[in-house]
């Protein structure tokens, strides 16, 4: 790994501590009377069963489109589908994506193209942006960097490595979580599934990365915390691996989710049978790397 020149991060569990609830009445309450503002009518169950209803069909029809096994849809398509599709509606003077929410309405009843247009209207609006990143707001409860962060990263960059992100997360709020710690000047190029539509451990996603950078996998690490997204996109590729147990996982938790991985990577790449992370950092410090730079 001393001869490596590009690192590939995961970001959440790897570089930032993130800890959300979405799971919470009391959140969703606080979603509805959101809605509410812009005349859409939900008590808080009706908006969670909504919610989840329209990413799992937005998932599936990703799904059907693509091929991909691990789709990853964009959230901005949800918030607009709740706002134009709720049970009930009243009248209200709010405007979203340059036109009156009201006229967004009935453009989306006029049929399939109308809505189309309404949507497309709402997915590049600000409005979507503040209903995204208040959502993340309300459902977070911790974030920061992990206490090694940044000095990892900075040694990266001094030692004239190459940086990359290969996360699997939402643009629209993670970018901004990004800059607020200044994140976004380490990386070469910033890869995020709900812009790639897929997800780790979804192999393209990582040899999109390479094929634009001009990498080899052969020049490269995977550093993540999570077995079967980040270790196991790393297996089936063949490519270096750093496993950081963030989780707090025992070792023998460890072992039964590195089998898997093998199992499942070695259907495709056969030398996965006995894959294992080139360096496995049991309490999760990603300070660990620091020793290995060069």
């Amino acid at each position: 790994m001393k001869d490596v020149n590009n690192y590939i991060f995961d970001l959440y569990g790897t570089l930032l501590d993130v800890v959300t609830d979405e799971s919470s009445p009391t959140f969703w309450k606080r979603m509805a009377a959101l809605f509410s503002v812009y005349g859409a009518d939900y008590t808080g169950p009706q908006l969670q069963k909504a919610y989840l209803d329209c990413v799992t069909w937005e998932e599936a029809a990703l799904k059907k489109h693509t091929g991909y096994q691990y789709p990853e849809i964009r959230l901005e398509k949800v918030f607009g589908r709740l706002l134009l599709e709720a049970p009930s509606c009243h009248a209200c003077e709010g405007s979203a994506g340059g036109m009156e929410i009201e006229a967004l309405r009935a453009m989306a009843r006029s049929g399939d193209e109308g809505k189309k247009q309404a949507l497309e209207k709402l997915y590049y609006s600000e409005w979507v942006h503040v209903i995204a990143n208040t959502f993340r707001l309300m459902s977070r409860k911790k974030l920061k960097p992990y206490k090694n962060t940044i000095k990892v990263l900075t040694k990266l960059k001094q030692t004239g490595h190459r940086v990359y992100l290969l996360s699997n997360a939402q643009h629209i709020f993670t970018v901004p979580e990004m800059e607020a710690f200044g994140l976004t000047e380490y990386f070469d190029r910033i890869a995020i599934s709900s812009d790639a539509g897929m997800k780790k451990p979804q192999p393209e996603f990582m040899v999109n990365l390479l094929r634009r950078e001009g990498i080899d996998r052969d020049d490269c690490v995977m550093v993540g915390n999570d077995y079967d997204s980040d270790i196991r996109i790393a297996a089936s590729l063949g490519m270096a691996s750093v496993y950081l147990n963030t989780f707090g996982y025992s070792e023998q938790e460890c072992e039964k989710r590195l089998a898997k991985v093998r199992s499942i990577a070695s259907k495709t790449n056969p030398k996965a049978k006995d894959y294992k992370p080139s360096l496995s950092v049991m309490d999760g410090d990603i300070g660990a790397l620091l020793d290995i730079i060069s």
